[in-house]
């Protein structure tokens, strides 16, 4: 991934919500299974501090469809 971040995932939820950012795994064999996903607004803190708690877990179940654009 660039400085730049030219890879963007967008996270269609089924409650038609509009989530932006980056994915970094998903973890479907969890008891709640999930994508761990950095909001595009706190990409640049969790590239330079690994932040884990900048890293929000989006339930699989919540997630109507995943697309990346490249910006």
């Amino acid at each position: 991934m660039g400085s730049d971040y030219d890879i963007v995932n967008i996270i269609q939820l089924n409650n038609g919500e509009r989530k932006y950012g980056l994915l970094l795994k998903r973890d479907s064999v969890a008891e709640n299974p999930h994508w761990e996903f950095v909001p595009f607004d706190r990409l640049k803190s969790y590239f330079s501090s690994k932040n884990r708690e900048l890293i929000e877990q989006v339930p699989i179940s919540m997630i109507k469809y995943v697309d990346r654009v490249h910006v």
